[in-house]
């Protein structure tokens, strides 16, 4: 999973003993991933079912189109967000549709702007990702457990929401200051300077004003067959324009992780270097066959650790064996975790017991 859907099952109730064994299987067969051919990881699979809800309702509002109007229903967006706005655009087939929701994307400049409209459904993660922000380790050091590509992404990531949250109120609705930013990171920066929040809706809703605007007027159509058609039609989908604070996070694990590759290149590490997660340790395979080697034969050392404190906790968590004195194994699932996915916990180490 994701790492907010990853929180998410980690806040249940009985998270620990259930994800115990759960994390279990997955670090054996993650190592048994690490030994053989490169793989491909899959999507999330909670983000694939609520994309499949959103795609299901979405079909409804397309299909209905042809009765009701949706400028006649709201003058506003027509009753859905800007991001939905957006997905209905790129995937509705007829022309008009697309120049409709565009238009009523272009005219939302023109109404109050709210962090409902401008982010969609309500982000029950937000205040869990700015917990971990706050617990990111200071300066340049990577403490044991963390994957040090996901820290890095994770420290510029907070570096630039702050910049963002004091550059928001630099006359940011005149479109040449601020920068676009993503549902998710519009809600960080409105979090981090709650004062400034409406400057910050009224920025963001003159970008996508003006995107929709510059759609609306392109000639050819993006949906037409034409190669200038086929190369503006990417446009349409949401998260077009680029997020400022997702562009420095994977600009900042770009580059860790090619010090990663280099260093993995020339020497094998010693035995207290950070440990890539099962993600970039993919990505690391995928780019040098090399580097890839060393990068699997450290993680699949750590994953061997981790299956044998998951295997000692899982049986001190039976009946039988629940008087015993209980150690640093019964947070292995915590661990198993990061090393799967860095991004979990923040990008930083896993919390102690």
């Amino acid at each position: 999973m994701c790492p907010g859907h990853t929180r998410a099952v980690m806040r249940q109730p009985g998270a620990p003993i259930r994800l115990t064994a759960v994390f279990r299987y997955f670090m054996q067969s993650a190592r048994a991933c690490l030994g053989s051919r490169p793989a491909t990881l899959r999507p999330c699979p909670a983000c694939e079912h609520d994309r499949a809800a959103a795609d299901r309702a979405m079909s409804i509002v397309l299909d209905g189109m042809t009765e009701i109007r949706l400028q006649d229903r709201d003058p506003g967006l027509g009753g859905l967000c800007l991001p939905h706005l957006r997905d209905a655009a790129a995937q509705a087939r007829r022309r008009g549709h697309r120049r409709l929701l565009l238009a009523l994307a272009a005219g939302a400049a023109g109404a109050t702007p709210s962090m409902d409209m401008l982010a969609g459904a309500p982000d029950h993660d937000a205040d869990e990702r700015a917990r971990l922000r706050a617990l990111l380790p200071p300066g340049t050091e990577i403490p044991a457990g963390s994957c040090p590509a996901c820290l890095a992404a994770a420290r510029a990531e907070a570096r630039r929401l702050a910049r963002d949250a004091d550059d928001s109120g630099d006359q940011p609705a005149d479109g040449g200051r601020g920068a676009c930013l993503c549902a998710v990171h519009l809600r960080d920066v409105a979090a981090i300077r709650p004062d400034l929040a409406p400057a910050m809706l009224a920025a963001q809703s003159g970008f996508a004003a003006d995107a929709a605007s510059r759609l609306l007027s392109a000639r050819p159509w993006p949906g037409s067959r034409n190669s200038r058609g086929r190369r503006a039609r990417h446009r349409l989908l949401p998260g077009a324009q680029a997020c400022s604070v997702c562009a420095a996070a994977e600009s900042a694990a770009r580059q860790a992780l090619g010090r990663c590759q280099v260093i993995a290149s020339t020497t094998p590490p010693p035995a207290t270097a950070a440990c890539l997660c099962v993600r970039h340790v993919l990505a690391v395979r995928a780019a040098s066959q090399a580097a890839g080697a060393v990068a699997s034969a450290a993680a699949t050392a750590r994953a061997d650790v981790l299956i044998e404190q998951l295997a000692e906790a899982f049986r001190k968590n039976t009946w039988a064996h629940r008087h015993e004195p209980r150690g640093p194994e019964m947070a292995a699932w915590q661990r198993a975790a990061v090393f799967l996915d860095g991004r979990v916990f923040g990008g930083g180490p896993a919390p102690g017991r």
